[in-house]
Formats: structure tokens, C-alpha cells, sequence
């Protein structure tokens, strides 16, 4: 004998709306996915454009989709003029919309690096308003061709030339010495006389042992112009705060101490 149980029939909608609430996931689930990676260009541009179909389709409405991409195609032909600049308009919005978010930071870091320059030239800004110490430059130009300065030529230099007019030799012995460049008793100087003084090897060496690339600037710092640059940048400051002017007669005050 068969049985009629009323109760099986009420639980046949539950499971007809189970079973919609699934197909409706599974049918959303491809646009939840974000990719591992970032889109290229025409990537992102192309995911910005399909954006609205996908969406449509998604939620069962393929036909509105495709309607919506020929509807705006043929308003923008149709018409022209501000209804054309309208659709475009409305349409450069709708991309920016479904763009993925990774595409969109990714293509404003470009045109940010791009606005600023290269980052070869970003990197080279703040080095060149570092503070370059001007004493080994003027020795470089005291020097010249000579085997070496002596340090009576150094304070003579920085008095006429407005560096430092209170310093003296122990002054300027122990600024060098501070800086760990050699003083010798005896070198010959520009003018074939021998004194105390900072011979050119001893120099050369102490630019090696800073850096390597300092080796590179040894032959630059040597020449007229590159040391007449230095030394006029320290006697000429722009301005009173960022002048190395101070700085240096701090530096052989505190050796004269």
C-alpha cells in the first residue's frame, strides 16, 4: 500500500531554491576570482570594457549586454555631437569602474614616475645638494702641479680669500690631522721650497681609503675649474643657513682647541 505523505510536497520549493542559489554562484564565481598578477595595458583596458557584459551575464542577462554595447555604439554614430561625448564620457567612467584596482595603482605609479623623470635623475637630485667638505679641493688647487702644499700657503689662501681670516697653521694642522690626511715636516712646494705641508701622495691615498669613487674624482678635484667651483661655492654661499662657511671655521677652531 502506498502512502501520501502532504509534507514531501512543501519541501520541494527549498530545494528548487537551493538549487537556483547555486547555479547563481557557480555563475558569479569567475568575476569574484582576482588574477595573481597585474594586467598589462590593453589587459586592464579590456577588462574595464567587458566589465558591464560580464557583469550583465553573470546575472542572466546576456542579451541586455550585448544590447548595451551596440545600443551606445550606434547612439554614438547615430547621433554625434554632445551625445556622442555623452556616451564616450559615460563609458571612460564605466571603465574606470570595473578596472581591477591593481591595474589602476599600477598605471598611476607609471605616469607618477613619468611626470618626475627617470629615476636615475630622482636619485641624482639629492646628491648634488649634499655638503662637499672644500678643504681637500683647495688643496687640490694649492697644489696644482707641485709635489704638495705647504700649510702656510693654506692659511694664507683661506685669509685672502675671505674662508677664514682667524685661522692659523695648528688651526689648519689639526683640521688635516682630524680628517686623518697626512702632515709631513718636509715637502716641497709650488715654490721649490721645502716646509710643513700635505705632500700630493699623501693625499691621493687618503682619497683612495675614503672611497672608491673618489679615486675617480681625484683627477676632476685636481683640475682649476672643478676646485675654483668648490672654493667659490664656500665663499660665495646663497644663503647665510646653507653656507659651509661657519661649519669649517667651527672645524679648525675646535683643532686649534
Amino acid at each position: 500500500m502506498t502512502y501520501f505523505n502532504p509534507r514531501k510536497r512543501g519541501l520541494a520549493p527549498e530545494t528548487e531554491t537551493a538549487e537556483a542559489d547555486a547555479e547563481y554562484a557557480e555563475a558569479e564565481a569567475p568575476d569574484d576570482e582576482a588574477p595573481d598578477e597585474p594586467h598589462g595595458l590593453v589587459g586592464a583596458l579590456w577588462a574595464g570594457i567587458s566589465g558591464p557584459g560580464r557583469w550583465l551575464t553573470a546575472r542572466g542577462r546576456p542579451g541586455l549586454a550585448w544590447l548595451l554595447y551596440a545600443g551606445s555604439a550606434w547612439a554614438a554614430g547615430y547621433y554625434g555631437g554632445w551625445a556622442a561625448a555623452g556616451v564616450i564620457l559615460v563609458w571612460l567612467l564605466t571603465v574606470l569602474l570595473f578596472i581591477p584596482r591593481e591595474d589602476l595603482d599600477r598605471l598611476t605609479a607609471a605616469l607618477e614616475r613619468r611626470a618626475a623623470g627617470t629615476p636615475a635623475e630622482t636619485a641624482e637630485e639629492p646628491a648634488a645638494g649634499t655638503f662637499i667638505d672644500p678643504l681637500p679641493g683647495i688643496l687640490w688647487e694649492l697644489i696644482g702641479e707641485a709635489p704638495g702644499v705647504h700649510l702656510k700657503t693654506v692659511v694664507t689662501h683661506l685669509h685672502q680669500s675671505g674662508l677664514d681670516t682667524a685661522c692659523d697653521k695648528a688651526a689648519v694642522r689639526a683640521a688635516l690631522t682630524r680628517r686623518g690626511i697626512t702632515v709631513k715636516g718636509s715637502v716641497r712646494g709650488a715654490d721649490n721650497r721645502v716646509n710643513e705641508g700635505v705632500h700630493r701622495a699623501d693625499l691621493q691615498a687618503w682619497e683612495e681609503a675614503r672611497s672608491p669613487a673618489a679615486t675617480a674624482n681625484a683627477p676632476e678635484a685636481r683640475s682649476g675649474s672643478v676646485a675654483t667651483a668648490l672654493t667659490s661655492d664656500v665663499a660665495k654661499p646663497t644663503t647665510p643657513a646653507a653656507t659651509p662657511l661657519p661649519r669649517l671655521r667651527r672645524l679648525l677652531s675646535r683643532g686649534a682647541r
